[in-house]
Protein backbone atom coordinates (compact mmCIF):
# COMPACT_ATOMS: atom_id res chain seq x y z
CA UNK A 1 0.00 0.00 0.00
CA UNK A 2 1.12 3.51 -0.49
CA UNK A 3 1.75 6.20 2.08
CA UNK A 4 -0.99 8.64 2.42
CA UNK A 5 1.39 10.94 2.58
CA UNK A 6 3.16 11.25 -0.66
CA UNK A 7 0.40 12.18 -3.06
CA UNK A 8 3.64 12.11 -6.25
CA UNK A 9 4.09 8.61 -5.57
CA UNK A 10 -0.15 7.93 -5.61
CA UNK A 11 -0.56 9.74 -8.83
CA UNK A 12 2.76 7.71 -10.37
CA UNK A 13 0.77 4.51 -9.30
CA UNK A 14 -2.85 6.48 -10.40
CA UNK A 15 -1.23 6.68 -13.71
CA UNK A 16 -0.07 3.52 -13.98
CA UNK A 17 -3.71 2.01 -13.28
CA UNK A 18 -5.44 4.66 -15.20
CA UNK A 19 -3.20 3.19 -18.21
CA UNK A 20 -4.25 -0.82 -17.11
CA UNK A 21 -8.00 0.13 -16.09
CA UNK A 22 -10.14 2.86 -18.22
CA UNK A 23 -12.56 3.58 -15.74
CA UNK A 24 -11.32 6.63 -13.57
CA UNK A 25 -13.31 5.28 -10.14
CA UNK A 26 -12.11 1.21 -10.19
CA UNK A 27 -9.00 2.80 -10.98
CA UNK A 28 -9.24 5.30 -8.07
CA UNK A 29 -10.59 2.25 -5.87
CA UNK A 30 -8.15 -0.02 -6.72
CA UNK A 31 -5.31 2.39 -5.90
CA UNK A 32 -7.58 3.70 -2.57
CA UNK A 33 -9.49 0.34 -1.50
CA UNK A 34 -10.05 1.53 1.88
CA UNK A 35 -10.93 5.13 1.41
CA UNK A 36 -13.83 5.33 -1.03
CA UNK A 37 -14.09 9.52 -0.03
CA UNK A 38 -10.31 9.92 -0.88
CA UNK A 39 -10.90 7.54 -4.25
CA UNK A 40 -14.19 9.43 -5.43
CA UNK A 41 -12.33 12.78 -5.15
CA UNK A 42 -8.79 11.16 -7.22
CA UNK A 43 -11.59 9.45 -9.89
CA UNK A 44 -13.03 13.36 -10.42
CA UNK A 45 -9.86 15.55 -10.09
CA UNK A 46 -6.38 12.88 -10.98
CA UNK A 47 -7.35 12.02 -14.51
CA UNK A 48 -6.94 15.55 -16.03
CA UNK A 49 -4.17 16.54 -13.61
CA UNK A 50 -0.24 17.80 -15.56
CA UNK A 51 0.96 15.60 -13.22
CA UNK A 52 -0.91 12.29 -13.35
CA UNK A 53 -0.65 13.20 -17.55
CA UNK A 54 3.16 13.45 -17.11
CA UNK A 55 3.23 10.33 -15.65
CA UNK A 56 1.53 8.51 -18.07
CA UNK A 57 3.66 9.81 -21.26
CA UNK A 58 6.64 8.71 -19.06
CA UNK A 59 4.93 5.17 -18.71
CA UNK A 60 4.25 4.76 -22.09
CA UNK A 61 7.29 6.11 -23.16
CA UNK A 62 9.24 3.88 -21.35
CA UNK A 63 7.68 0.30 -22.45
CA UNK A 64 5.85 -0.62 -24.78
CA UNK A 65 2.12 0.60 -24.99
CA UNK A 66 0.65 -3.56 -25.50
CA UNK A 67 2.16 -4.03 -21.81
CA UNK A 68 -1.04 -1.68 -20.85
CA UNK A 69 -3.78 -3.29 -22.58
CA UNK A 70 -5.84 -5.99 -21.27
CA UNK A 71 -4.88 -9.85 -21.79
CA UNK A 72 -6.95 -12.43 -23.15
CA UNK A 73 -8.26 -13.81 -20.32
CA UNK A 74 -9.18 -10.07 -19.16
CA UNK A 75 -10.52 -9.02 -22.66
CA UNK A 76 -13.01 -12.67 -22.48
CA UNK A 77 -13.70 -12.10 -19.00
CA UNK A 78 -15.05 -8.05 -19.31
CA UNK A 79 -17.36 -9.32 -22.00
CA UNK A 80 -18.58 -12.24 -20.30
CA UNK A 81 -19.50 -9.33 -17.45
CA UNK A 82 -20.66 -7.44 -20.34
CA UNK A 83 -22.86 -10.36 -21.12
CA UNK A 84 -24.80 -10.95 -17.76
CA UNK A 85 -25.53 -7.09 -17.88
CA UNK A 86 -25.47 -4.89 -15.56
CA UNK A 87 -26.61 -4.23 -11.70
CA UNK A 88 -28.18 -1.64 -10.54
CA UNK A 89 -27.93 0.29 -6.92
CA UNK A 90 -30.72 -1.73 -5.89
CA UNK A 91 -29.98 -5.14 -6.56
CA UNK A 92 -31.88 -5.27 -9.95
CA UNK A 93 -30.36 -6.82 -13.02
CA UNK A 94 -30.43 -5.65 -16.51
CA UNK A 95 -29.78 -7.38 -19.29
CA UNK A 96 -28.65 -6.58 -22.66
CA UNK A 97 -30.66 -6.39 -25.40
CA UNK A 98 -30.81 -9.30 -27.55
CA UNK A 99 -29.23 -7.51 -30.30
CA UNK A 100 -26.32 -6.48 -28.19
CA UNK A 101 -25.83 -9.89 -26.13
CA UNK A 102 -25.78 -11.51 -29.63
CA UNK A 103 -22.75 -9.38 -30.47
CA UNK A 104 -21.07 -9.41 -27.40
CA UNK A 105 -21.78 -13.49 -27.67
CA UNK A 106 -19.99 -13.99 -30.99
CA UNK A 107 -17.15 -11.29 -29.86
CA UNK A 108 -16.69 -13.71 -26.60
CA UNK A 109 -16.83 -16.78 -28.89
CA UNK A 110 -14.15 -15.10 -31.20
CA UNK A 111 -11.82 -14.05 -28.34
CA UNK A 112 -11.88 -17.81 -26.83
CA UNK A 113 -11.49 -19.74 -29.99
CA UNK A 114 -14.66 -21.18 -29.95
CA UNK A 115 -14.95 -19.74 -33.64
CA UNK A 116 -12.78 -21.84 -35.88
CA UNK A 117 -11.53 -20.07 -38.74
CA UNK A 118 -10.74 -21.56 -42.48
CA UNK A 119 -7.20 -22.37 -43.00
CA UNK A 120 -5.99 -21.18 -46.56
CA UNK A 121 -3.16 -22.98 -46.70
CA UNK A 122 -3.53 -23.65 -50.37
CA UNK A 123 -0.68 -22.70 -52.68
CA UNK A 124 -1.40 -21.58 -56.21
CA UNK A 125 1.09 -21.48 -58.26
CA UNK A 126 1.03 -19.49 -61.67
CA UNK A 127 4.02 -20.27 -64.05
CA UNK A 128 4.13 -16.99 -66.57
CA UNK A 129 5.77 -18.17 -69.73
CA UNK A 130 8.76 -15.55 -70.21
CA UNK A 131 8.36 -15.56 -74.36
CA UNK A 132 5.61 -14.47 -76.25
CA UNK A 133 3.92 -17.09 -78.32
CA UNK A 134 3.40 -15.88 -82.24
CA UNK A 135 1.19 -17.85 -84.18
CA UNK A 136 2.63 -19.30 -87.73
CA UNK A 137 0.69 -18.19 -90.59
CA UNK A 138 2.70 -20.66 -93.12
CA UNK A 139 5.13 -19.27 -95.99
CA UNK A 140 5.03 -15.66 -96.61
CA UNK A 141 3.26 -15.78 -99.53
CA UNK A 142 0.34 -17.64 -98.25
CA UNK A 143 0.03 -14.51 -96.10
CA UNK A 144 0.47 -12.49 -98.39
CA UNK A 145 -2.27 -14.02 -100.46
CA UNK A 146 -4.40 -14.21 -97.42
CA UNK A 147 -4.03 -10.50 -96.59
CA UNK A 148 -4.57 -9.34 -100.03
CA UNK A 149 -7.63 -11.66 -99.95
CA UNK A 150 -8.82 -9.81 -97.03
CA UNK A 151 -8.31 -6.19 -98.17
CA UNK A 152 -10.62 -6.52 -101.29
CA UNK A 153 -13.20 -8.31 -99.02
CA UNK A 154 -13.10 -5.30 -96.94
CA UNK A 155 -13.16 -2.85 -100.09
CA UNK A 156 -15.93 -4.80 -101.70
CA UNK A 157 -17.86 -4.30 -98.08
CA UNK A 158 -16.67 -0.51 -97.87
CA UNK A 159 -17.94 0.31 -101.35
CA UNK A 160 -21.25 -1.35 -101.07
CA UNK A 161 -22.09 0.86 -98.39
CA UNK A 162 -21.64 4.47 -99.80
Amino acid sequence: MIEENNEDQQKAEYANLLLKERDPFKAAILLFPANTNRALWVANHWPHDPVVKEFQKSLLSASDELDFLPTKAELARDIWEKMKGVTTSEGRQIAPSPDEYSKLAKLYADVRGFIEKPQNNQNITVVIPKAIEVPTHGTNAEWEAAAATQQRELLDVSRSRH
